[in-house]
C-alpha cells in the first residue's frame, strides 16, 4: 500500500510532467510557425516584393536589397545629403520629419517600384535547383539525353547486379 505523501509527490510529479510536456509542444508550434513565416519573408524578398521593407533596415540595406541608388532613395524621401543618411532607419527619419513609419516605408516602397518601371529592371524569381537541372538537361541534344539516359540504367543494372559501388 502506497503512503498518502507518496500519493501526493506521485500526484505533483505527474503534474509537473503534464506542464513541462505542454510547454515543449507549444514551444515546437512557436518555432515552426517562425520558420514557416522566415521562409515566406526570405521568399518574398528574394523576389524583390518590396513590402519586405521594415522600419530598421537603414537605407543603405534598402538600396543594396532592391538594387535601386541610395542617392535615388534620400532624393525621393527629400531628406538632403545621402552620406548623412545612410544609415538612417525609416523609423529614425519619420520621426525627424515628425511623420508616420508607414507613410515613409510606402515611400519607399513606391520609390523602388518607379525606379524599377522607369529603368526597366526585372525582378526574377529565383529558380529551384530542381529546374535548374532540367533546364540544363532539355538544351542537351535528344541523343545526347537517351545516351545519358542508358549509361545511367546499365549503372543502376550493375550495382544492384554485382553490388559494387565503385567502377
Amino acid at each position: 500500500m502506497v503512503a498518502p505523501g507518496e500519493r501526493i509527490r506521485l500526484g505533483l510529479l505527474s503534474l509537473l510532467l503534464l506542464l513541462v510536456l505542454g510547454f515543449v509542444c507549444l514551444t515546437a508550434v512557436s518555432t515552426c510557425e517562425a520558420v514557416r513565416n522566415f521562409q515566406r519573408r526570405n521568399n518574398a524578398l528574394q523576389s524583390g516584393d518590396v513590402s519586405t521593407v521594415r522600419a530598421w533596415m537603414t537605407i543603405h540595406i534598402v538600396a543594396h536589397i532592391y538594387d535601386v541608388p541610395e542617392d535615388y532613395l534620400s532624393r525621393t524621401l527629400a531628406v538632403g545629403n545621402p552620406e548623412q543618411i545612410r544609415h538612417f532607419t525609416p523609423n529614425q527619419i519619420a520621426s525627424t520629419k515628425k511623420q508616420p513609419v508607414s507613410k515613409l516605408i510606402q515611400t519607399v516602397q513606391y520609390a523602388i517600384l518607379n525606379y524599377r518601371k522607369t529603368h526597366h529592371t526585372r525582378v526574377q524569381a529565383p529558380v529551384s535547383k530542381q529546374k535548374l537541372s532540367q533546364q540544363r538537361s532539355m538544351k542537351k541534344p535528344l541523343s545526347i539525353r537517351r545516351g545519358a539516359e542508358l549509361i545511367s540504367r546499365s549503372t543502376k543494372s550493375r550495382l544492384l547486379t554485382t553490388g559494387r559501388t565503385e567502377y
